[in-house]
């Protein structure tokens, strides 16, 4: 085989997904994956375990959030918009997994890909690694900068060990640093004295098959701690024709925290966990035989493995100050795609909270992290940089100014953050809260935030694809093979946010929570045609295809404005009703002159328009409840059309430290696509309807 440069005038070509990295190949996969497309006719508070339906409106109002501001804040007084997925929200969920819980929040968009890969993201940008939004776990960031985004699959905390998820939608930056972009999701952990003794929780089902236990106790009166298991086994997703392909998942976790108090002033922490898993990933693969090009199915292994330790120290100087010092440290391996990843980071992290006086309330602070990545592969996926060390500095300041008491406040701050790859960035941020009335309050907010290139974006080359020939994406009569190269001088995007909202208590047991916001991002990575060869191929003399070279590049622009409404109440005593609707509007360019014709950007239609939930709570006694939530989402690009969908929970409780339930999801249809395979050439996966029973015993 012989590859000549020779000019070729190519026409545009369609735009598919960009999220990460998406290119004419698209097109060719979503193609094949259309040969299975089915008829259409296929298609609280910490510790306890209250019932919502016993709390009064007020009290649901005074929930705390600490994502907001870095501080205790009640979330009726948050100039944000601010969703708190409470304990007892959790336990009358059908969700098995954190980013099913996550379904429920508005302007949240959370999609299954594949059985162990599952996009989530916030107001735009969605994707396979969802890039916009940061995500903790008791302030231990989860954001791989490897690939920007999150790994869902290896977040194998137990659903009964989390005491509350705080999601704060719009820029979190000006505090938390550069990716909390679009969003800022922090999954906090009970406490070690939460629950003293034993749990245990048993869920089998259809196509998943879930084991979790704990145990908590005290070593004396100041020393206390959890320990927990959690095994998960699912089988494959379906495809289109309801035929099961082999992509099951096994995941497997061990854990614990200790929290010592050894007085009122002083607290800490130590928490640790290792999880490991194995899954199978159904891929299409690049034929080698250029003469007969397209795809071959194949079944690839992939595994990971992940330890990581935390420990926090919080001191109490006095009522008007106090501070925190954490530290961890994270390893992960993972072996998907014929290529080992491993990523060590350490992450310093020190804040000080002083009430200055009756107006001002100042919270200051700085961190430090270090992250070395690794990365061996041979064949279609390689990195130039096999081996990568990246630093981040930072270091922030907000003040909380008490313009009027009680009624009207400003809130004023900004991070400075320098890593060693892209440079320095400002992320300031000013939000105004004013309550004219008891039972009502506004607020509104300018932010500006950035997302750090990935190492991925900077580094990669990856031969992954191939698009045909005479198809939408490829209007000649020969394959292209597109070659994706990294960028090592990527600059870091940048989005300035303008939000506004208010929080009304409508009607006795009745609240309204309304968002608006209208973004616009600059230097979005992109991809950019870079030249194109022509493939010959011995002894033929007519070329049998065309390299196709792109790059990364930050020729990208991006506009969007939404709206997010949440409606909660009490229809009777024993019937609560929650319901939420999102809507995003989103338009996308590229700076005019910067680009090839062969330029591809984010694609707004990767993202629903329209998305609505209705959640039902009914008690009929003690010993019975019933739950239920609809969804209906929006249609995607192409292939993936709008879907409603049905879960449902019956519980009954014979006494009170057991409890069993039955449950139904996506009952709806007898399978639906939620997302098309970017990124990675894969058929398409349906998720389908199915049941499964569960019991909790506490001891």
């Amino acid at each position: 085989m012989t590859i000549a440069s020779v000019p070729i005038k190519m026409k545009k070509l369609s735009r598919s997904a960009v999220g990460s990295i998406a290119f004419l190949s698209l097109s060719a996969t979503a193609a094949h994956a259309q040969l299975d497309a089915p008829d259409e006719d296929d298609v609280v508070e910490s510790g306890q375990d209250d019932s919502l339906l016993d709390m009064q409106l007020e009290e649901l109002l005074t929930l705390e959030a600490t994502s907001v501001a870095k501080k205790r804040q009640k979330v009726s007084e948050s100039a944000a918009a601010v969703f708190i997925i409470t304990q007892e929200d959790i336990r009358r969920s059908t969700a098995s997994s954190i980013p099913d819980l996550l379904r429920m929040v508005p302007g949240l968009e959370v999609a299954t890909l594949q059985n162990s890969v599952i996009a989530v993201t916030a107001r735009g940008f969605s994707g396979r690694f969802g890039n916009s939004v940061l995500v903790m776990v008791d302030g231990r960031t989860i954001y791989t900068n490897n690939l920007s985004g999150v790994r869902w699959d290896q977040l194998m905390l137990p659903l009964d060990e989390i005491e509350r998820i705080e999601v704060v939608r719009g820029p979190g930056a000006a505090l938390w640093g550069s990716n909390a972009v679009n969003g800022v999701i922090n999954i906090i952990s009970k406490h070690g004295s939460d629950l003293q003794g034993g749990t245990a929780d048993v869920r089998i089902g259809l196509t998943k098959q879930q084991a979790n236990g704990s145990y908590g106790g005290r070593f004396d009166e100041n020393i206390s701690y959890r320990i927990y298991a959690n095994a998960t086994f699912t089988d494959g997703l379906r495809d289109g024709n309801g035929d099961k392909l082999a992509g099951r998942y096994h995941g497997r976790a061990i854990g614990g925290r200790m929290d010592y108090e050894p007085s009122g002033a002083d607290a800490f922490t130590l928490a640790a966990e290792y999880s490991k898993g194995d899954f199978d990933i159904p891929a299409l693969v690049v034929r080698q035989d250029l003469l007969n090009p397209g795809y071959d199915p194949d079944l690839l292994d992939g595994r990971f493995s992940a330890f990581h330790v935390l420990g926090r120290w919080t001191h109490e100087v006095s009522e008007d100050l106090d501070w925190s010092f954490q530290a961890y440290y994270d390893r992960s391996t993972r072996f998907e795609y014929d290529a080992d990843i491993q990523q060590d980071m350490v992450d310093l992290d020190f804040g000080l909270r002083w009430k200055a006086s009756d107006t001002h309330e100042i919270n200051v602070g700085l961190a430090a992290r270090s992250s070395v990545d690794t990365l061996v592969a041979d064949g279609s996926f390689k990195l130039s940089n096999e081996r990568r060390s990246d630093q981040w500095l930072s270091g922030y300041i907000q003040d909380d100014i008490t313009l009027i008491p009680d009624s009207l406040r400003l809130t004023a701050g900004s991070k400075i953050e320098f890593n060693s790859f892209s440079g320095t960035e400002l992320q300031p941020s000013a939000r105004l809260f004013y309550r004219p009335a008891e039972n009502f309050a506004v607020w509104a907010g300018v932010s500006r935030a950035a997302r750090t290139p990935s190492g991925f974006e900077r580094d990669a080359e990856l031969r992954l694809t191939v698009g045909l020939p005479d198809t939408p994406g490829n209007p000649f009569s020969i394959p292209i093979y597109p070659v994706l190269f990294g960028d090592p001088d990527l600059k870091s995007e940048r989005s300035t946010s303008y939000e506004a909202g208010f929080r009304a208590q409508i009607a006795d047991g009745w609240s309204l929570d309304v968002a608006a916001y209208r973004n616009i991002y600059s230097r979005i990575v992109s991809l950019g045609q870079t030249g194109q060869n022509l493939i010959f191929q011995e002894p033929l003399t007519a070329p049998v295809g065309i390299e196709l070279p792109v790059a990364f590049n930050n020729n990208g622009l991006a506009k969007t404005w939404g709206a997010e409404i949440a409606l909660s109440g009490r229809i009777a005593l024993w019937w609560n009703i929650d319901v939420a609707y999102s809507h995003l509007d989103m338009k996308t360019g590229q700076v005019d002159g910067l680009t090839s014709p062969g330029t591809t950007i984010v694609d707004p239609n990767l993202s629903p328009e329209n998305q609505l939930s209705i959640r039902n709570a009914i008690d009929f006694g003690d010993k019975f409840s019933f739950d239920s939530q609809f969804r209906h989402v929006g249609a995607l690009e192409g292939s993936v059309p709008s879907y409603n969908s049905a879960d449902i929970r019956l519980t009954y409780r014979p006494i009170e430290t057991v409890e069993l339930s039955l449950i139904g999801e996506n009952l709806l249809q007898k399978r639906r696509l939620e997302y098309f395979q970017e990124v990675f050439p894969a058929p398409a996966e349906y998720v389908s309807r199915t049941a499964s029973i569960q019991a909790r015993v506490r001891f």
